[in-house]
């Protein structure tokens, strides 16, 4: 598909830009800048695939030299704040091949820029090797003075001016699909300038990530920039989605029929298997939160919850002199089999930083374990103490009670909800089975009830269909009514 991008910037002197550069690396040249001295050099930059500059008739000569071009507009432009040039970047429709792409730039710049009395130092470029490959683009570096033949005059203003670009990024999609139409036909893609909102699309726009949010994208750092045009794929395929299942659910209900009663009976009879499932869902839920709550409703006492604090730390201590005792059991395991070695034996180095290793790793574990026991006297004094109870009673029991009561609510809440669900299925299913035996043969009768669309809750779609086989009961002669409500009477508690 063909992507539309129009974006301009001013080169100014005030941010620190120089257009001698920036012309430089459009155009993967070298370039001396006569008023600084410095050598732009960006002959080594990959990705250019043609460079030209195109000038109004009465342009000089020397306005074809890129280095002079642009070292007379630095030249020209004396104050510390000046705007040296103005950049017009466009995407590239992929769909053409080379020369079609720089016949549309040439077509665009001749039309709009040089018609306009501006001079164009143009650069196309290819995909980068690790991005989107079908990224073609071209950026546009534009004088801001008139041109004559005695070389610059006065600037322009009305070039800069949003009337100017407005009618720039117009003429910039119309010649666009005019090219893409010429080389693939009436049915080519064809691209727009108008925002979504002023197409009336409900579409968030992407915003352009530039290069250095596009390398730190490549390299796996995410940006504020990536990360809005992520939230905004997001929400675009969430709209898409939702415009895909409305439209479903409209072809649904076109194509809905009367179906028999039977057909409602099974409906209803899967509707209440689903039920079934979602209600050993919960009560397993149910079942794992007061799994976790019973021993903190349990320990009750302080004394519990002190022995449990102790309890941890020792076994942290018991850990410690474990990997202690290892250690040196290791250690004894390596000196036997190193004095078998002839060469080890012989070097005096080599065992002495053998001891060495083995003392420190084993300081080290000694000191963990002096660490460990000092904590256990710090908490076995501070648990006796008012504070340590308080916590003990309050920071840490209750809080985590008070998550898990919630929780539990909330699963209790789920495990109701299911259980109506399920008796509400059995109920239809119990109703449409009674009017399909009751039916059966009959003439001038319904033979059926019209489904509901399927909604994504299933209590809507369950009372939806109750309702209607209410309507199709009601519509039924007196003695039929009678004869069914008997049949329903069985069992009726059981399938509740």
């Amino acid at each position: 598909m063909a992507d539309y991008r129009f974006s301009a910037q001013i080169i100014s002197r005030s941010q620190g830009r120089s257009v001698t550069a920036a012309a430089a690396y459009r155009s993967a040249n070298v370039i001396a800048d006569a008023r600084t001295g410095e050598i732009h050099d960006y002959t080594r930059k990959g990705g250019v695939e043609w460079t030209e500059i195109m000038a109004p008739q009465n342009a000089p000569a020397w306005t074809q030299n890129r280095e002079k071009l642009w070292n007379m507009v630095e030249k020209k432009e004396s104050r510390v704040d000046s705007q040296l040039a103005r950049e017009v970047q466009l995407s590239l429709p992929h769909e053409l091949n080379f020369e079609q792409r720089r016949n549309l730039v040439r077509d665009f710049v001749n039309r709009e820029f040089v018609g306009r009395g501006m001079i164009a130092d143009i650069a196309m470029h290819k995909p980068d090797r690790g991005g989107d490959q079908r990224n073609f683009h071209v950026h546009v570096l534009l004088t801001t003075r008139e041109i004559g033949p005695e070389g610059f005059g006065k600037k322009n203003r009305a070039w800069n001016s949003r009337e100017e670009l407005t009618a720039m990024r117009a003429a910039w999609a119309e010649i666009q699909n005019a090219h893409l139409r010429q080389h693939l036909g009436p049915q080519a893609p064809q691209v727009s300038h108008l925002s979504y909102a002023d197409r009336g699309e409900d579409k968030a726009a992407t915003i352009h990530l530039g290069p250095i949010a596009t390398g730190m994208e490549r390299h796996g750092m995410e940006t504020v920039l990536g990360d809005y045009n992520r939230d905004a794929a997001r929400r675009n395929q969430s709209i898409r989605q939702s415009r895909e299942r409305m439209a479903e659910i409209e072809n649904t209900l076109e194509r809905r029929a009367t179906r028999s009663f039977g057909y409602v009976a099974n409906k209803a009879k899967l509707e209440a298997k689903k039920a079934i499932d979602d209600k050993r869902t919960a009560e397993k839920s149910l079942q794992d939160i007061l799994a976790r709550k019973k021993p903190l409703t349990a320990a009750t006492s302080p004394k519990a919850l002190e022995a449990q604090i102790l309890r941890e730390t020792r076994a942290e201590i018991r850990a410690l002199k474990k990997r202690i005792e290892a250690t040196r059991r290791q250690g004894r395991t390596l000196r036997k089999k190193v004095r078998s070695v002839s060469q080890w034996v012989t070097n005096p180095a080599r065992m002495i930083w053998l001891k060495i290793a083995e003392l420190h790793q084993r300081n080290r574990l000694e000191a963990a374990l002096r660490m460990a026991e000092a904590k256990l006297a710090v908490r076995q004094e501070w648990l006796r103490s008012y504070e340590g109870r308080t916590w003990m009673d309050q920071s840490r029991r209750v809080p985590e009670l008070r998550t898990l009561r919630a929780e539990e609510r909330k699963a209790r809440r789920h495990v109701r909800a299911a259980e109506r669900r399920v008796g509400q299925a059995l109920v239809v299913a119990k109703e449409a089975e009674g009017l399909k035996s009751i039916l059966y043969g009959k003439a001038n009768v319904p033979s059926g009830v019209d489904l509901p669309e399927n909604p994504g809750d299933s209590r809507k779609y369950l009372a939806t269909m109750a309702a209607r086989l209410q309507a199709a009961q009601q519509a039924l002669p007196e003695d039929l009514r009678r004869k069914l409500a008997q049949e329903l009477s069985k069992g009726r508690s059981q399938s509740r």
